[in-house]
């Protein structure tokens, strides 16, 4: 009898033990609670648009998450205890992150907080005292093609090519000046352009020269931030593509400083010689930074005013006005130009991240029966490079409307392709009638 009391003792403590375990859990077998630990960042824009990542536990068969109650984008889950979205536009304050699994939501009050941006306040621009100007044609020393170096300035010469460009920029050159020459003719080939800035290439300025019967004005390849192109007179552009341009980034990047593309004037009217324009200014896979955007301001351009293509809808040898996010690209800001009769389209934006167009003159109604005259400023995602948060600001244009090929769309002096979301729109005239041809007589101000 002893014996089996001992053994009931026994089992009844083996049961408690089980129940208890059961119960709490052993540390061996715990259940982890699904929760978010770590947010960053926590503070955005109330305009939306930031990356968040969030770590914790539970992330698992996630549904969607929710910012504010307002459903966010681009949610990757990175593992289960780790994933990451796009935070949607929301009103300023402290707000609760949710994310809906198949097994519940998690939930994270007060995570996240919504800041409205501050303002950027531009002072007036004005022009310089003395507003600089190109040199006369023909009035300077001739000289042969030159390649410059390191701390080498080139001014007051008339500089020719028979074969190549006039003046290059030897690879990884700095603090190199070409101010106050006549630039041109440079040879006849597609890459004889007025001046080659080549990779690496840094601080060059190009300032107050004419620059005329070249492939293109000027030519920055793979060159690095910061890079100026300034109160320069561009004419006979002979092109053709890839050329074709009074000047081009290509691949340019870093964030040493700011680059500029100012006070220029690009003129097709002015041609002596058959020219070929793809684009008057162009960014190509290139980049400034959110300290130092890429500043392309009061350039005056203009195409012909009789341009005609009805079948493809461009004409090739009249281009556009300015081209950015051409193959990607971020950080620009194109600001107080003056664009006359360029029908390709007045300014595009034809992919990239954070570009702004504000305040520009844009005219582009054709004077020939039929003649092209596509949008004053278009946003599209050209090879699929998708164009995010641009904003279009205090513009004014006009132009003829037309039908575009692949939608259908009727196009007036504004279009956005219907995948592009990410353009913030204000205060613009796009059908403004009091715009004429002679907009080309006014002096855009400079900074």
């Amino acid at each position: 009898m002893r014996l089996i009391a001992v053994v009931r003792a026994l089992l009844a403590a083996i049961l408690l033990a089980t129940t208890l375990n059961a119960v709490t859990g052993s540390p061996a077998h715990a259940v982890a609670k699904a929760k978010v630990s770590t947010v960053s960042p926590k503070t955005g824009s109330t305009k939306g648009g930031t990356t968040v990542t969030i770590t914790g536990s539970g992330f698992t068969k996630v549904k969607k998450v929710t910012v504010g109650g307002v459903k966010a984008t681009k949610v990757k889950v990175l593992s289960s205890k780790k994933l990451r979205f796009r935070t949607p536009a929301h009103a300023a304050g402290k707000v609760t992150i949710t994310i809906t699994t198949a097994k519940g939501k998690i939930t994270k009050r007060s995570a996240f907080t919504y800041k409205t941006p501050a303002k950027t306040v531009i002072p007036p621009a004005t022009p310089p005292a003395t507003p600089p100007v190109a040199p006369p044609v023909n009035t300077l020393p001739a000289s042969g093609p030159i390649t410059a170096t390191s701390g080498q300035k080139i001014t007051g010469l008339h500089i020719t090519s028979t074969s190549g460009p006039c003046v290059k920029v030897a690879p990884g050159a700095t603090d190199v000046t070409i101010t106050g020459n006549e630039i041109g003719p440079c040879g006849s080939g597609v890459d004889d352009v007025g001046v080659l800035v080549q990779a690496r290439a840094s601080r060059v300025t190009i300032s107050n020269n004419a620059i005329h019967n070249v492939a293109s004005g000027a030519l920055m390849a793979d060159a690095y931030n910061p890079l100026v192109f300034s109160y320069n007179t561009v004419w006979d552009v002979r092109g053709p593509f890839p050329r074709g341009q009074m000047v081009q980034f290509a691949g340019v990047s870093g964030d040493a400083g700011q680059s500029k593309i100012i006070g220029n004037v690009s003129d097709k009217q002015r041609s002596t010689i058959a020219t070929t324009y793809e684009d008057h200014i162009n960014l190509y896979k290139t980049s400034g930074s959110q300290a130092h955007p890429i500043l392309i301001a009061c350039n005056k351009l203009r195409g012909s005013a009789t341009a005609n293509d009805k079948t493809t809808g461009e004409d090739t040898s009249n281009g556009s006005g300015i081209m950015v996010g051409d193959n990607g690209g971020a950080w620009a800001e194109i600001r107080n130009n003056v664009v006359v009769y360029t029908p390709n389209t007045g300014i595009g934006i034809a992919g990239g991240d954070h570009l702004t167009v504000a305040d520009n003159l844009i005219y582009n109604r054709g004077t020939a029966a039929g003649s092209m005259t596509q949008e004053a400023v278009t946003v599209f995602p050209f090879l699929g490079y998708q164009p995010t948060n641009v904003v279009v600001t205090g513009n004014r244009g006009t132009s003829r409307a037309w039908k575009h090929g692949s939608t259908g769309q009727v196009v007036d002096s504004y279009w956005a392709d219907p995948s592009v979301t990410g353009v913030t729109l204000s205060g613009n005239n796009f059908n403004d009638g009091s715009l004429t041809a002679d907009i080309w007589n006014t002096a855009p101000a400079c900074p």
